[in-house]
C-alpha cells in the first residue's frame, strides 16, 4: 500500500492483509483490516466472509452475524458447502476452522 498509492483496488489488499492475520489468529488485527476492506468495498463477498469469521474469532458475534446478514442478502444461495468452490486450502483443519467460524455467524451449511 505504501509503494502504490494510487492503487485502484484497495480493498483486495486490506482484505489479504485481514486473511492473513486471521490465518495467523491475529484476529483484532483481522477484524481491523477487514472492516476496512468493507468500508471501501461494501458488496465485496470475500470481505464479508473473513470479517464475519474474524468476527466470530474475536467475540464480536453480533458484527459478524450482520456480516452475514449482508453477505446473504447479496448471494443468499451461498453455503458453508460452497467455501471449497472459491477457496483452496493446504490443510483440512484451516478449512474446518474457517467453516465453523462462519457457522457460528450465520452461515448455512
Amino acid at each position: 500500500m505504501r509503494l502504490n498509492p494510487l492503487d485502484l483496488f484497495p480493498f483486495s489488499v486490506e482484505l489479504a492483509l485481514s486473511w492473513a492475520h486471521f490465518m495467523a489468529g491475529h484476529y483484532e488485527e483481522a477484524v481491523r483490516l477487514g472492516r476496512r476492506a468493507i468500508r471501501q468495498q461494501p458488496n465485496f463477498q470475500p470481505a464479508l466472509r473473513v470479517f464475519a469469521a474474524a468476527c466470530v474469532r474475536a467475540g464480536n458475534l453480533n458484527e459478524a452475524r450482520a456480516a452475514i446478514a449482508r453477505m446473504r442478502d447479496l448471494n443468499p444461495a451461498f453455503r458453508v458447502s460452497n467455501i471449497k468452490d472459491v477457496l483452496i486450502f493446504g490443510r483440512s483443519e484451516d478449512l474446518a476452522a474457517y467453516e465453523d467460524a462462519l457457522r457460528m455467524a450465520g452461515l448455512p451449511d
